[in-house]
């Protein structure tokens, strides 16, 4: 499994899927086996056979966290986004220090208009020394849903100052300043309207394609599971 794991990662299809095909002369109905043949297949866009060959393997290990990762990207990518969720939620349960489980499930919680249920699962990442990028600009996505423009703005600062050569970061943290006092107005004269949740709403678009370039240095990380993302 190593070696396959390691040609699909090098994104040398052929030659993994010459291993798979070794592992399932070998082991053909293992719970390994069956998981190099959904990641080879999805790596091929066909996420309905991928999700049947990861359920599967999952029979046979269900709490694997990689497999709960892949299970989770299929989900996320066909838009069910709350069965992407519970994956990603229980990935980070099994192994709580999984930089990637992490942000699978933020990402996740965010597509679902969960902001808060956000920030809960980035707190370990954002306590570390060494913020994963996508982890800061994810907090900002959250912050500014949350109508919390000054919390944004620090979040995308923070990755601004990482990554000062990048211009979309730098246009986050700009506008992030934007609606704060917008936002500090709404807050005190119009409390519970959920007007200043709509100002973040509305600015937080601005904001994808940033935490999509702040994720670059991520996104190989990311991709252990399933080498896909």
């Amino acid at each position: 499994m190593a070696r396959f794991e390691a040609l699909l990662q090098a994104r040398q299809l052929e030659r993994a899927r010459a291993a798979q095909v070794e592992m399932a002369k070998a082991l053909p109905e293992h719970p390994q086996t069956r998981f190099a043949a959904a990641q080879l297949t999805l790596s091929q866009g066909q996420r309905a056979q991928a999700r049947e060959q990861v359920g599967l393997a999952m029979r046979g290990q269900p709490d694997q966290p990689r497999m709960l990762l892949v299970a989770g990207i299929i989900e996320l990518r066909d838009g069910k986004l709350g069965q992407a969720e519970a994956f990603f939620a229980k990935a980070s349960r099994l192994v709580p220090s999984d930089a990637t489980a992490r942000l699978l499930h933020a990402r996740s919680t965010l597509a679902l208009g969960q902001p808060a249920k956000t920030l809960s699962s980035l707190q370990p990442l954002l306590d570390r020394e060494n913020v994963p990028l996508a982890a800061l600009t994810l907090a900002g996505r959250a912050h500014l849903l949350l109508g919390q423009a000054g919390a944004a703005h620090q979040r995308f600062e923070q990755a601004r100052q990482r990554r000062p050569e990048n211009s979309l970061l730098r246009t986050a943290s700009a506008v992030a300043q934007r609606p704060a006092k917008r936002v500090a107005r709404v807050s005190s004269s119009a409390a519970g309207t959920g007007r200043s949740a709509r100002v973040g709403e509305k600015a937080c678009g601005a904001f994808m394609a940033a935490e999509l370039a702040a994720s670059g240095g991520q996104r190989q990380g990311a991709r252990g599971p399933s080498t896909l993302e």
